[in-house]
């Protein structure tokens, strides 16, 4: 955890009230002018499994949103013992006391909850303890409530749990002093989540046609674009299966419109053959593909990042694309910028790697942190009044194309999945095919160099050091491994990192200068077979050690410290052996 950062988990059965408990406490505490982040873990099926909240607050940005917490909420016995007894301070239900030993021993101060205090509005009570434990102004919480919950039954029923909760910690005597202060107050706080950060990133960037299937976890940016995209004169459409949503995409492009489609792994699965069409006919779109447990259905509401080899070589034939992964809620958006972007410059589909913790996690964010200034535009003028002067497909062509537009430009060219020559007529000329394949995979040649910011260095000097571990990992696992490289420095252990949003094409010359602060690289991912490590092994000769989990949760920074630690000391004892 991150000197500073206070962490609460609230945990129970779905029904408990867990999730709205957990987003009143983040209102209440931006309302505070806390920076607060909000991770969510909810069952797939309604009102049955296990759900769990993590409210991370303090007075500075928050690293990681996961990790290790100060105070535990145990409504069910549904916890491992490192969570148990990791936390400084347990709440847990009377009916659990002859349950969990594993709270008599350790460092954990433990509460057992009356059950009367838990009959009715379970969570809410929570809240009142909350804020008589930690001293927060009553008033403020209970005006929240009242505002969350607008029918008057209701409304009193949640006074009255957050009033019985508060009592009892008063009478408890229970105070917890050590809590971060709040932010300046000169600081502008604003709240968004991943999938909300890609929707608006989409707006600004030019998207004006967004068509999508419903799926978890990714129907929320097609709910936000439906209200924002009429707005700035553009069209959301539901169609009606995801091979219909991409389609419509390529046909919006082709029309001159930037245009865009989000779906999750068995979506994804079905815009295969789409795929391969955009890279054939070269047409920008933007696909944002939100991860969930797989295969198949798998568990819809739950971590992972298994998608990445099947976003990278999906499809039949050889078909270039870019994968860009945001690394945090902030990345959403520049990232989802840097999408449009990197699909006009380079005329090809651009795959979006979110996934549903980065979908569902809120936090504060700097009211000025979206300000993102470089946006291309689509090229549709052209000198050419001829169709048959215009050569859509020529070298020249190639990069950050002239891509006329039907009723809208002077001349314009046609597009079929056949190959073509560069006049965009069918050909089945070998020599043609080999020379347009060249085209197509070499215009993303220099993409590392033309989009490096999309690479991220974490290295302690500028000059070239002797690292005890070298260190990459993409997506959401990038925050918390941010922590726990924060917790190994205190520890004096030098750690070179490296965090590509561009994933592919994989970023070599990125790898090559990781190699020389130390071998192996270490490669911290959330999917079974470590799909990122063995893509870099495809295409590097790094050696790497793969630390992975599949579990449904993201990995937490103490697990992450304790693998690399394990790494590093086998590493040295190899070396003296």
């Amino acid at each position: 955890m991150s000197e500073g950062d206070f962490r609460i988990k609230l945990t129970g059965s779905a029904g408990d009230g867990i999730i709205s408990a957990s987003e009143i406490l983040f209102t209440f505490l931006a309302h505070l002018r806390y920076h607060v982040s909000l991770y969510k873990d909810i069952p797939s099926s309604i009102r049955s499994g296990q759900t769990s909240s993590m409210i991370s607050f303090s007075g500075k940005p928050i690293v990681s949103p996961v990790g290790k917490c100060n105070i535990l909420f145990l409504l069910n016995n549904s916890l491992d013992s490192y969570t148990l007894t990791s936390a400084s301070y347990a709440f847990v239900s009377e009916k659990l006391r002859d349950q969990i030993d594993l709270l008599k021993t350790g460092r954990t101060t433990v509460y057992f909850l009356p059950t009367d205090l838990l009959s009715s509005s379970k969570a809410v009570a929570l809240l009142g303890i909350i804020t008589s434990c930690l001293g927060f102004p009553a008033p403020e919480m209970q005006y929240i409530i009242a505002s969350k919950f607008q029918e008057e039954k209701s409304r009193n029923n949640n006074y009255n749990s957050f009033t019985s909760g508060f009592s009892w910690a008063q009478q408890e005597k229970i105070s917890i002093t050590s809590h971060p202060h709040p932010c300046n107050s000169e600081v502008n706080l604003d709240t968004i989540d991943g999938n909300c950060a890609i929707s608006h990133a989409a707006i600004a960037a030019g998207c004006r046609f967004f068509s999508s299937y419903p799926i978890t976890p990714a129907t929320t940016i097609g709910e936000t674009l439906s209200n924002l995209l009429p707005q700035y004169g553009g069209v959301a459409y539901q169609a009606e299966d995801e091979i219909a949503a991409l389609a419509t995409v390529a046909g919006a492009s082709f029309s001159g419109v930037k245009s865009m489609t989000a779906t999750s792994g068995p979506g994804f699965s079905l815009m295969q053959e789409m795929i391969g069409y955009l890279s054939m006919v070269e047409l920008p779109a933007v696909i944002v593909n939100v991860m969930r447990v797989g295969p198949s259905t798998g568990m819809p509401t739950h971590h992972s990042q298994d998608d990445l080899l099947a976003a990278v070589f999906g499809g039949h034939g050889e078909t270039p694309r870019i994968i860009i992964a945001p690394a945090s809620i902030e990345d959403c958006y520049n990232t989802t910028i840097d999408a449009f972007n990197c699909a006009e410059y380079y005329a090809c589909p651009v795959i979006i790697l979110s996934d549903y913790s980065l979908a569902f996690t809120r936090k504060t964010i700097l009211s000025n942190a979206f300000n993102y200034k470089k946006i291309l535009d689509r090229k549709t003028d052209l000198q050419s009044d001829s169709d048959q002067d215009f050569q859509r497909y020529s070298p020249d062509n190639s990069v950050y194309p002239d891509l006329p537009a039907p009723g809208l430009s002077s001349c314009t060219y046609r597009i079929t999945g056949l190959e073509h020559d560069s006049h965009s007529f069918p050909s089945e000329d070998m020599e043609i095919h080999e020379q347009q394949m060249k085209q197509r995979f070499t215009k993303l040649t220099n993409i590392e160099k033309e989009y490096n910011h999309l690479i991220e260095w974490d290295l302690e000097k500028d000059e070239m050091y002797k690292a005890d571990a070298t260190i990459v990992s993409w997506g959401f696992s990038v925050m918390p491994v941010k922590e726990a490289i924060i917790s190994l420095r205190k520890k004096e252990v030098k750690i070179a990192a490296l965090f590509p949003k561009l994933l592919f094409p994989v970023c070599v010359n990125a790898f090559n200068r990781l190699l020389i602060y130390n071998s192996p690289v270490i490669i911290i991912e959330s999917n079974f077979s470590g799909q990122f490590a063995s893509l870099i092994r495809m295409y590097t000769d790094a050696k790497v050690i793969s630390v992975k989990n599949l579990n449904g949760q993201p990995l937490s920074s103490e697990y992450i410290e304790l693998q690399i630690e394990n790494i590093i000391a086998k590493n040295r004892n190899d070396e003296n052996a």
